[in-house]
């Protein structure tokens, strides 16, 4: 019996038909192989590119919030800009006065200013408390730009 088994596997080895299932078998798992090579390489760009839509669309919401942010506190010094009574440019100490008045406005900010048209600033506020610094910006570009654009400086750095 066991020759015959021998035998058998000798015949079957060279048999046409095992050939052809192994091939089969062979062509199928490779197909299969890379199918799913392909299906996971495409779910990868798909989520990657999810990833990259959520997070340009979280950027858009958050300059969109900065940007509203920062007009409101523009407008807000705006408004207290028109508040200072001309004849106030000429004496520093109605200036510390009127900045002394608008706590709502200092508590927004780190540091606000008031400078003359000629770049003196006549008081600041910050954590030091209010004071006149006996400091000239009219030479800073952010000074000027100020001055031509009519708008309100807000920024990360003080004077």
């Amino acid at each position: 019996m066991g020759r015959n088994l021998l035998d058998q596997l000798r015949y079957a080895r060279g048999s046409l038909k095992l050939r052809l299932a192994l091939t089969g078998i062979v062509l199928i798992g490779l197909s299969v192989a890379f199918t799913v090579f392909l299906v996971l390489r495409d779910m990868g760009e798909r989520t990657e590119r999810a990833i990259l839509d959520t997070q340009l669309g979280d950027a858009e919401r958050l300059a969109s919030v900065l940007s509203s942010r920062l007009v409101s506190l523009q407008l807000g010094m705006r408004s207290a800009a028109a508040g200072i009574p001309i004849d106030a440019l000429d004496d520093p100490q109605a200036v510390i006065d009127f900045l002394q008045n608008r706590l709502v406005l200092r508590t927004q900010f780190d540091s606000i200013f008031v400078a003359a048209p000629d770049g003196r600033l006549l008081a600041i506020a910050d954590a030091k408390g209010i004071r006149d610094p006996g400091i000239n910006v009219a030479d800073r570009a952010y000074f000027r730009k100020t001055l031509d654009e009519a708008r309100p400086p807000a920024s990360r750095s003080s004077c």
